[in-house]
């Protein structure tokens, strides 16, 4: 038999706990939410960044198509080096489009929201949330940490 330590307990408890809120989350009303569909190749990606760069659902389109290629390309076998190939590039995307080419909705913020929208981006992109959840974080993180006007 398995044995079950406290740590799992914990986890499973933690677990239970968060399936009210997101059960709460699940409820909102989806009118008026982008959806941006996948660059048909690398040059679609380029001529229309200003576009991907200008929504969240945008990024996440571009950074799911851009991983598929660099997992591609440099041929990785392992798992979890894809996986955080998939991490990584969400975040690059934000950094180079906003504080580089200056295009998007995230040009004029600072650094952390950038980085946390990145990481957002790479949230939806990998399937572990709707770009909805993601919003609803993202602005309650602008509430809560953001500079007070």
């Amino acid at each position: 038999m398995k044995r079950v330590t406290k740590l799992t307990k914990v986890i499973f408890l933690s677990l239970i706990m968060m399936l009210p809120f997101t059960m709460l989350l699940a409820q909102v009303d989806t009118t008026g939410i982008d959806t941006v569909p996948l660059p048909t190749d690398v040059f679609d990606l380029f001529a229309n960044f200003g576009a991907y760069m200008g929504s969240l659902a945008g990024l996440a389109a571009a950074s799911l198509f851009l991983s598929k290629i660099v997992n591609s390309w440099s041929k990785i076998t392992k798992a979890w080096i894809k996986q955080v190939v998939s991490w990584v590039i969400p975040v690059v995307i934000a950094l180079v489009g906003t504080f580089i080419v200056k295009v998007g909705i995230l040009v004029g913020q600072p650094f952390w929201i950038v980085l946390v929208s990145g990481a957002a981006a790479g949230l939806v992109s990998n399937g572990i949330f709707d770009i909805v959840i993601v919003k609803q974080l993202l602005n309650w993180l602008a509430v809560k940490f953001g500079k007070k006007q």
